[in-house]
Parts: structure tokens; C-alpha cells; sequence
């Protein structure tokens, strides 16, 4: 097991680059990036729920890129200004994902040794992982 201090951010991009590996062969390994996403999934769970999407904003978004799509710019601007409140509550929303994302977090690893990593494994998903690596 190895401590890992990082910041919320960089502990969500080691989870992206788990997920990346973990169909990668070798029961070593997939133990370990099983191991490893579970924790990172319970450190990360508040983010993923602050940043929730509301299913109106989604409606309401996609109705105004199609409108801007269509460069029908004064319909998208009248669209925007009415649902203002619903606009400014998700940037107000992500505005305090951002911030959790860049608080620190602790969490206990289990490493992987550089000699259970299969022949097939690319360098961009070895970078992913290399604070997880151990000679």
C-alpha cells in the first residue's frame, strides 16, 4: 500500500487513467486497479455528486447550441435570458466542483509492481498509473 496526498483532481485523473487499464491482462494488476478504483470512487463520490447535472439545464443547453447551430442567435440569446437562473445555478455549480478539485485528499493505494505490467500495456496508459509503480 502506498499514501497518496494529492489534490482531488489529480486523484480523479488516476482514476481516469485505472479505468484505462483495467482490462488489461494479469490478475496482479487487475487486482490492484479493481483495489484502487473502489477507493478512489468512495474519496471522489461528493464531487461526482456536486457536479450532477440538472436534467432542465440539459434540455435548455442543448436547445440553445442547436439554436446557435442554426445561427439563430436572437432565439438562443431570448432562450439564454429566460432560463438565466437555471444557467447561473449550474456555473455557481461548477464553480464549486472546481474548487473541491483542488483540495486535497489522502487516500491508501496498493502499488503495482513494473514487473506484473503485460507486454501490451501503451506508454500513455503507464503514465496514468506511475505513481501506483514500484521496482
Amino acid at each position: 500500500m502506498k499514501k497518496i496526498t494529492a489534490t482531488r483532481r489529480d486523484l480523479v485523473g488516476l482514476l481516469r487513467g485505472l479505468l484505462d487499464v483495467q482490462e488489461l491482462p494479469g490478475k496482479k494488476l487487475g487486482t490492484a486497479v479493481a483495489h484502487n478504483i473502489k477507493v478512489l470512487e468512495v474519496e471522489l463520490q461528493d464531487i461526482e455528486a456536486m457536479g450532477t447535472i440538472n436534467p432542465q439545464f440539459v434540455t435548455i443547453a442543448n436547445e440553445i447550441n442547436r439554436l446557435v447551430k442554426e445561427e439563430k442567435n436572437e432565439e438562443a440569446a431570448t432562450l439564454e435570458k429566460e432560463n438565466g437562473a437555471l444557467l447561473d445555478e449550474r456555473r455557481e455549480q461548477l464553480a464549486k466542483v472546481e474548487v473541491a478539485l483542488n483540495n486535497e485528499g489522502e487516500v491508501s493505494l496498493k502499488t503495482v509492481l513494473r514487473k506484473d505490467l503485460p507486454a501490451t500495456i501503451s506508454g500513455k496508459q503507464i503514465y496514468h498509473i506511475t505513481s501506483l509503480l514500484k521496482d
